[in-house]
């Protein structure tokens, strides 16, 4: 089943807007983007040329579903150029909608994120403000996403997943195939898409683009993989890039464990006492 799009509000869209906001301001230059080698713990496969069934087969058979995770990230946030922020996020997930996201840096924690559905909070701490209402509502708000559609993404971290439940949905998408990669695109009636490249040699996700027509709305390059327990497989580490703002973040994913039970009133949060409401649109 694929993943709720609002599953997503935290790991891109504050990551590059909250943050820019709020975090202390650390002019490190510009984000490198340069791609490394690719890091994969697959060994290559002695088939090619798979139809959509086949890769749908082969990625099911090695990944169990993920029901939770619980993932501690390393964060280069800004954009493309300019100055980037630094930080830490430590998330709890339930899927497909439910998750709780807390970034920090070296002064402390800077935003606290809970979304169950579509009840969202956010606590900023530096400016002591927050959040309490629909998450529908951030859509276009430029006060406290930058204008940014925070339901426009789906979660990287299991993007194999995701994958699999688009080919459920739809077993006969648009493919095409190159020596290395099979281009696997899916198109929705509300004039959106979404691409897959699927490396052939291990069937690991190399990058991930949604788009509007012929406009890119966002991009994920995938730079590497890392071997679970069980036998999954998840990025390690990955470079999102946002297509109208040019805001890019870069994930290293220090740790990550899957299907454990998440801490008791995890998804749970209230402002803390004197930080005042923010109004959207204001």
């Amino acid at each position: 089943m694929p993943l709720n799009a609002r599953f997503i509000h935290v790991l891109i869209v504050l990551c590059m807007s909250v943050c820019m906001m709020s975090c202390r301001q650390a002019r490190l230059g510009r984000l490198n983007t340069s791609a490394p080698a690719f890091e994969s713990p697959l060994p290559a496969l002695q088939e090619g040329n798979l139809s959509a069934a086949q890769i749908r087969e082969r990625i099911g058979a090695r990944q169990p579903s993920a029901r939770s995770l619980r993932a501690n990230i390393g964060v280069i946030a800004g954009i493309k150029g300019a100055g980037r922020q630094q930080l830490q996020l430590l998330l709890y997930a339930r899927l497909p909608d439910q998750i709780r996201a807390r970034g920090s840096q070296d002064v402390g924690t800077i935003f606290d994120v809970m979304l169950r559905g579509n009840d969202a909070r956010i606590v900023i701490f530096p400016e002591r403000r927050y959040y309490t209402g629909g998450a529908d509502a951030l859509r276009n708000n430029p006060n406290l996403l930058a204008g940014m559609n925070p339901l426009d993404f789906l979660v990287d971290l299991v993007v194999d997943q995701s994958l699999s439940g688009r080919l459920s949905e739809n077993p006969a998408p648009m493919m095409t195939s190159n020596r290395e990669q099979y281009v696997i695109r899916f198109d929705f009636v509300d004039g959106s898409s979404e691409i897959y490249s699927v490396r052939k040699r291990d069937l690991l996700v190399s990058a991930r683009e949604r788009r509007v027509g012929r406009r890119v709305i966002s991009r994920t390059d995938y730079w590497g993989y890392q071997l679970l327990d069980g036998g999954r497989v998840a990025p390690s580490r990955f470079l999102t890039t946002l297509g109208m703002t040019g805001g890019q973040a870069i994930f290293q994913v220090n740790e990550l464990r899957l299907n454990e039970a998440p801490p008791a009133r995890i998804f749970e949060l209230q402002p803390p006492p004197g930080f005042e409401p923010i109004a959207l649109g204001g």
